[in-house]
């Protein structure tokens, strides 16, 4: 075989073999890429990517728990859904102006990522700002969930999204089962 043959076939097997490990999947959700069988969520590794780029968290306030808006949050969690949501247990609460995001666990429910909007003085829970789907894997969970907020509450503040990152403990893969909440 001539060298450049040789080369040119080299090359091609270079080029054409790793995509023979390479398959776009698109089925109940945003598309993964797999990877020799394994999924990879390139859409969410660019968005975390490009978020933590561009995100500017200034007007954007963590809340303890000592806080009176702590309490007033958790109260109105509580009082959603009775009496699933009476078990309500805050991880942790972000401001920006009139519009919180609470991080929220439950004994007998999934946890849930929660944006409330404060007219005259009473938080409102925004009843399409609730993320509280089932596992997010495969996908990457805080590029799913910060997606799924704006476009349901499309006037929510895109800083409180882009700012929110989970807290420890929040089961975001839904890898413990709902009856094992209880006690935490």
């Amino acid at each position: 075989m001539k060298r450049r043959t040789a080369l040119s076939v080299l090359l091609a097997l270079g080029l054409l073999l790793p995509l023979t490990h390479l398959e776009l999947a698109c089925a109940g959700g945003p598309c993964l890429l797999r990877v020799s069988g394994r999924p990879v969520d390139v859409r969410g590794q660019l968005d975390q990517w490009w978020t933590q780029l561009t995100r500017d968290c200034r007007a954007v306030q963590g809340i303890g728990a000592d806080a009176p808006a702590h309490a007033q949050v958790l109260a109105q969690l509580k009082a959603h859904s009775p009496p699933d949501s009476a078990s309500a247990r805050l991880l942790g609460l972000q401001q920006q102006g009139r519009w919180w995001l609470a991080q929220a666990q439950f004994d007998t429910l999934r946890d849930a990522v929660v944006l409330l909007h404060e007219v005259d003085g009473r938080w409102q829970v925004m009843p399409t700002g609730i993320f509280s789907g089932g596992p997010t894997a495969p996908w990457m969970a805080e590029p799913l969930v910060r997606r799924y907020l704006r476009e349901r509450v499309p006037q929510a503040p895109r800083a409180l999204i882009d700012c929110w990152s989970p807290m420890p403990g929040w089961d975001a893969l839904g890898e413990r089962p709902i009856g094992e909440r209880q006690g935490r």
